[in-house]
């Protein structure tokens, strides 16, 4: 099955994922000295045709959506 890059479509789609994800996951946390994931930040720069926009965000041919680096929080 193929693998795309995802793009949220709108800030609810957006919103979805980050919960889904992000929120859950310890590279997002703002109080690290690096201010949180990069991967996040790319993603409201980048296009998702741009070559910096990341490869982390998937998407199969059936919707599932994903991110490559998710490791959840230790209290998970």
């Amino acid at each position: 099955m193929p693998i795309h890059k995802y793009r949220p479509a709108n800030g609810t789609e957006r919103m979805g994922f980050y919960e889904n994800w992000c929120a859950r996951c310890r590279h997002d946390r703002p109080e690290d000295a690096d201010g949180g994931c990069e991967i996040l930040r790319r993603t409201f720069i980048h296009e998702v045709t741009d070559p910096e926009y990341p490869d982390e965000w998937t998407c199969d041919d059936r919707g599932r959506t994903t991110c490559m680096t998710f490791e959840p929080l230790e209290h998970e």
